[in-house]
């Protein structure tokens, strides 16, 4: 048995119409399933979002592998002056601020290009 048997008609203008087909193509749905996404709440993308998110996602994941790697090789460096009585070398900490030096740029270009997805989808659309 159906579970949507009601049919609601609307009026568009031809602008409106214009809107919501274009809407719907870069949706890559059908005009029904993008209408009934849209009252349920769900959050309506184009293929473009989806693939600039996994951008930054994939951004993300080798930011999060060098500070992996920082916070290691600090350990280990902690480690040594521990059980040396010593600090490290000073070229092991030109190497370390120069790894962090890069991840902070990288993080933050990361931060600029969310920031320009966020303003691009937040505007509000006419």
């Amino acid at each position: 048995m159906r579970q949507r048997n009601n049919f609601v008609p609307v009026r568009f203008s031809d602008e409106e119409l214009a809107r919501l087909k274009a809407l719907v193509e870069a949706a890559g749905q059908t005009r029904n399933a993008f209408i009934l996404n849209a009252i349920s709440g769900v959050v309506l993308t184009t293929p473009e979002y989806v693939t600039e998110l996994k951008q930054m996602n994939e951004q993300l994941k080798s930011i999060y592998t060098q500070i992996r790697g920082i916070a290691v090789n600090v350990n280990q460096m902690a480690h040594h002056a521990n059980v040396v009585k010593s600090p490290p070398h000073i070229r092991e900490l030109e190497d370390l601020t120069k790894t962090i030096n890069t991840t902070q740029k990288e993080l933050s270009e990361t931060w600029q290009f969310i920031k320009a997805l966020i303003r691009r989808h937040a505007e509000p659309r006419r």
